[in-house]
């Protein structure tokens, strides 16, 4: 769809040197910088669905002064218009979290501080989606740490992001609700948002053949 088209403008050529790079850094490092990719890509994103003729720009929206100033309230607004799923809002509101007592709590260091394995427990589980439908069989020797696991989620979050905020809206716009007219279709998708979606299958892989990879003992987060 045309609208769809214009709005994609991903720039999915940065995902997998950012992702990829995470892989050695801190957890603490990993909870903060994760959601701060995805924090830029829900501005970035619908700003480009907003007017930018709109009174003080679209700085006047979503910049630090702006009505929806804080990611919570974009996030929310986003929910508001059945530009992004439940879930994706769920997951998204727990990323935040998850950032914001990373980077507020000098206590908190791994993700075995108690509220944020609260969090992370309740993140959408996309590896085991991803090892049911057989997309890790290739990875038998994978030794999955917390960090692995994190930073999946993280990405299929954003892998969900991409779809959602690209398709719904444009749907809605057609008349057939939030994904009726995209329904089974990713041949139809706008050719940067197939790229983008790819590229996020391509990190998850990454993050597989690093877990398959390393020691245990790497990583001092195993499974909260």
């Amino acid at each position: 769809m045309r609208h769809s088209e214009e709005v994609a403008n991903i720039q999915w050529e940065n995902i997998t040197p950012f992702y990829q790079g995470l892989l050695k850094e801190s957890e603490r490092a990993i909870g903060i910088l994760a959601f701060t990719y995805i924090e830029s890509q829900i501005y970035e994103m619908f700003g480009q669905h907003l007017d930018s003729d709109v009174q003080g720009g679209i700085g006047s929206i979503l910049g630090p002064q702006g009505i929806l100033d804080a990611v919570g309230k974009q996030i929310k607004m986003l929910r508001a218009l059945r530009w992004i799923t439940p879930d994706t809002e769920h997951n998204l509101r727990l990323l935040a979290r998850i950032r914001n007592r990373f980077a507020h709590a000098h206590s908190a260091l791994t993700f075995a501080d108690e509220k944020i394995r609260g969090y992370y427990n309740s993140l959408t589980k996309y590896e085991q989606r991803w090892a049911e439908l057989g997309f890790s069989k290739d990875f038998p020797d994978a030794n999955l740490q917390t960090r692995h696991t994190y930073l999946i989620r993280a990405v299929l979050t954003l892998f969900a992001l991409y779809h959602d905020l690209v398709l719904m809206p444009s749907s809605i716009r057609a008349g057939m609700g939030p994904t009726g007219a995209f329904r089974g279709e990713f041949e139809k998708f706008p050719p940067r948002l197939q790229h983008a979606l790819g590229t996020c299958v391509e990190v998850v892989n990454l993050i597989y053949r690093d877990a398959a990879s390393v020691q245990p003992h790497r990583d001092s987060g195993q499974e909260p």
